[in-house]
């Protein structure tokens, strides 16, 4: 099983509450490009997952549309929130290829749980994606196959 964790893209720093900040321009930039390179990388995921958090839905509908996914395939969970345990999301997790949308710290942690990490291999930036190649995730038998920041790509919009 590949499971992409990706951080959302750039956010603005003020709304209402934390759940409801939108991407900035930079982070809708980022998506985009990552989606590009999904796209070109010929990644299909079997299963979609995001947190509810605006900027983390607004990321993944900018990546599937780059990709050519359709977004109604997206399923949200508050298990990709901040502060939730990377064991919970990893226990049920099923197909060959699996991407999800979240925030820091816990993307950090997803990668770190799935590799057997004690601590954290990872500080993925806004925007950034790390595919873990694992066959029981939760079982901490993974590696990491790449991991990619936005900004070493071209085609910056």
């Amino acid at each position: 099983m590949r499971i992409i964790v990706m951080r959302h893209g750039k956010a603005e720093k003020e709304a209402a509450c934390d759940a409801e900040r939108p991407l900035a321009k930079r982070g809708f930039e980022q998506a985009r490009i990552m989606g590009r390179c999904f796209a070109r990388l010929g990644i299909r995921p079997d299963a979609i997952h995001t947190s509810p958090y605006r900027r983390a839905r607004e990321t993944a509908a900018a990546v599937l549309a780059e990709m050519g996914v359709n977004v109604d395939d997206v399923s949200e969970t508050p298990l990709l929130t901040p502060g939730m345990d990377p064991a919970r999301f990893l226990c049920d997790l099923d197909g060959e290829c699996v991407l999800c949308f979240t925030h820091a710290p816990l993307c950090n942690a997803l990668v770190a749980r799935c590799v057997g990490a004690p601590g954290t291999v990872t500080d993925l930036s806004t925007g950034a994606a790390c595919c873990v190649v694992s066959d029981h995730p939760a079982g901490r038998d993974g590696y990491i196959e790449w991991l990619f920041v936005p900004d070493a790509f071209p085609g910056k919009d």
